[in-house]
């Protein structure tokens, strides 16, 4: 009576133990990536996702507008270019306007409350900051 029971348990346990190790044998036969392959697919990984977020911007540039954007502009945008103590925000704007604006303040081409601050911030930004900022910034 109980018979039919056991040899259809014996059976299943059988077949999930068979099924276990077809995987094991598999993994088995793929070889393992070095570090410095895994690594260098990580790091092509986090550009990608990067340039998908900001389209047109590479890591080493997003990079640059975030060290950028924290000497100059954190202070008075805020970490998330919010906009802090009355000035104003950044979050918004397109990666052209913000460079156009950049262009402008340091050229000496905008009058305002805000512009000689924004002068003096922006004065020694190179060609290359302004596009990184922007890049980083801007959507």
């Amino acid at each position: 009576m109980y018979k039919p029971t056991l040899f259809a348990m014996l059976a299943v346990s059988l077949a999930l133990a068979a099924c276990g190790k077809e995987d094991k044998a598999e993994e088995a036969s793929t070889p393992a990536l070095a570090p410095d392959v895994v690594a260098e697919m990580e790091r092509q990984e986090q550009e990608k996702a990067i340039a998908d977020l900001v389209p047109g911007t590479d890591l080493t540039s997003r990079q640059s507008g975030y060290d950028v954007y924290v000497a100059k502009c954190i202070s008075c945008h805020g970490d998330a270019a919010q906009g802090v103590g009355g000035n104003p925000g950044l979050a918004g704007l397109s990666r052209a306007d913000i460079a156009v604006r950049l262009a402008d303040y340091r050229a000496g081409k905008v009058a305002g409350p805000n512009a000689a601050a924004m002068a003096a911030a922006a004065a020694d930004l190179s060609d290359e900051n302004i596009q990184a900022l922007a890049g980083y910034i801007g959507r």
